[in-house]
């Protein structure tokens, strides 16, 4: 498994989901990022 150069974290939420995640991932890659991660995955502890 390749280390990553870059990473980005989001935070998932009733206000921004994969589907948003999927409409910034082509400006992320141009910026260099290599990996995102998210958390939580499932679901996020409310005021998050």
């Amino acid at each position: 498994m390749p280390f990553p150069s870059s990473t980005y974290r989001i935070q998932l939420n009733d206000k921004f989901t994969l589907r948003h995640l999927g409409d910034i991932i082509d400006y992320l890659h141009r910026l260099g990022i290599s990996t995102v991660y998210a958390s939580p995955i499932t679901t996020a502890v409310k005021g998050s």
